[in-house]
């Protein structure tokens, strides 16, 4: 029996012939996946792309959005400051109308009236009381404000004044200092075009102070029945740190004829120097010695009357005011004898506060003078327009 044997080269071939067609197949399913395949690639990468964009197109929404919300967002943020800096000019434009001398005196005002006020009160000391203080009288109410009752029936100012002063507290202290001016700023206060004054907040004190307490509230009272009083004169009234000789206080509060010459500005009243003439609730300024100015040692109270010493038989003044012998406000008493100068001022229209105040000039500069020159009390009067 014969037997056939493949050769080794057919074999080989049949095998190479088998794995092409299988490598064939294998390659057919390999593109047949990557066909299939491809769309969903495609669509992935489109998803894709579309993502991107849809993200890119929020990110310019929102962009787009703060955008168009920034100047509100802004204005909500400024509105705050934008207010604030509008109240801000307003009270400066406020104040510069109102009283434009305070902003150059405002740092420099309570220092010189502290310095000129101690110097003028350094002879004080050495007047000895002739007889023990009298009671002035019930204590003051907390406030008081403008428009108010007239303290007495009648109209005259020097019962009114005298109706005041009764009214005011007693002691509290004295002192001519940074502090006693202070408490004055803050016993003055304006509500509206109306004033309300505490004289109790203004502790301690010292001596124009206290007359410039009983002045306000005299005229405050006198002219009651005005309901329409102007901003203007309200602010004029306060106490801002002015300096001596400028505005209503800066005069009241000066050397030498400060109230004499308010009162001939203002045609408040007439000032004079007669004793005969005096009457109990004239304003009074007090020389100590025969000098004026920078040397001056002075005293503003209001005159109560003449007395005498039931020893010696000495004329007495009697008069209010704040001093050092009634630690603060209270009625003293001292010979004639030792006061080398007075000059006396009535209060007889006060109605000329408001009615002259635009008139009134700035600054009074004999009166700023005063506070590093030497004067004499005949041109004192001359300047406060009183014959001799």
């Amino acid at each position: 029996m014969t037997i056939y044997r493949r050769g080794p080269d057919k074999q080989c071939g049949s095998f190479r012939a088998r794995t092409g067609r299988e490598l064939g197949s294998l390659t057919s399913v390999t593109d047949l996946v990557r066909e299939r395949a491809a769309p969903v690639e495609m669509e992935e990468r489109r998803c894709a792309r579309r993502g991107l964009n849809n993200n890119a197109l929020c990110l310019i929404s929102t962009g787009l959005g703060i955008l168009a919300f920034f100047p509100a967002i802004l204005y909500l943020a400024a509105k705050p400051c934008v207010t604030w800096a509008k109240t801000q000019q307003q009270q400066i434009e406020e104040r510069l109308e109102e009283e434009p001398q305070t902003r150059v005196h405002q740092e420099t005002g309570v220092l010189e009236h502290e310095t000129r006020n101690t110097f003028r009160h350094q002879g004080e000391s050495s007047n000895p009381l002739t007889s023990s203080v009298a009671s002035v009288g019930p204590t003051h109410p907390s406030i008081l404000s403008f428009p108010m009752t007239p303290l007495a029936s009648t109209t005259d100012a020097n019962s009114i004044i005298l109706s005041v002063i009764n009214t005011m507290p007693k002691g509290g202290g004295y002192a001519a200092s940074r502090e006693a001016t202070e408490n004055l700023q803050k016993a003055i206060s304006r509500s509206g075009s109306q004033l309300a004054i505490a004289p109790r907040l203004a502790t301690p004190s010292y001596c124009s102070g206290a007359t410039y307490l009983v002045f306000l509230q005299a005229v405050q009272a006198l002219t009651a029945s005005n309901k329409s009083v102007d901003v203007s004169v309200s602010n004029a009234l306060l106490v801002k740190g002015q300096c001596d000789g400028s505005g209503i206080w800066g005069r009241w509060n000066a050397n030498g004829p400060g109230t004499a010459c308010l009162f001939h500005e203002l045609q408040l009243g007439h000032s004079f120097i007669s004793w005969e003439s005096a009457k109990p609730g004239d304003f009074m300024k007090i020389f100590w010695n025969y000098n004026v100015g920078i040397r001056e040692h002075g005293h503003s109270a209001v005159f109560l009357g003449l007395t005498k010493d039931v020893n010696s038989g000495k004329a007495l003044v009697r008069f209010w005011s704040s001093n050092q012998d009634t630690n603060g406000f209270g009625e003293r008493q001292v010979p004639r004898e030792k006061i080398f100068g007075v000059i006396f001022s009535r209060l007889e229209y006060p109605e000329n506060v408001q009615r002259n105040l635009a008139t009134l000039p700035r600054l009074n500069t004999y009166l700023a003078s005063l506070l590093s020159a030497d004067s004499s009390l005949s041109e004192a009067l001359q300047k406060a327009g009183i014959a001799e």
